[in-house]
């Protein structure tokens, strides 16, 4: 692994992070929505099926924990400190 693709892997670590982010704060205001009634919560339901159906994504990390090793293994040989602590 090299500075790129490590650099890579944990940009798109940090954009699937915003994602859900973004997906447990549209979730909290249809549970909000789905308080205000009937109407309001089958409306709040379809939305969160849809929302699910759209977002059902699984983040591969099968390259994170070597990313992070190497970018770990980097910064503290830039440290100066070659004993890693």
């Amino acid at each position: 692994m090299n500075l790129a693709e490590a650099t890579e892997v944990c940009e798109r670590w940090f954009a699937h992070l915003d994602r859900q982010r973004e997906r447990a704060k549209r979730a909290a205001e249809l549970a909000r929505m789905a308080r205000d009634g009937q109407a309001a919560k089958e409306r709040a339901q379809r939305l969160l099926r849809e929302m699910d159906a759209v977002t059902r994504t699984v983040y591969d990390a099968a390259n994170l924990e070597p990313a992070v090793k190497f970018l770990l293994k980097l910064a503290r040989h830039s440290s100066g400190n070659g004993e890693g602590q």
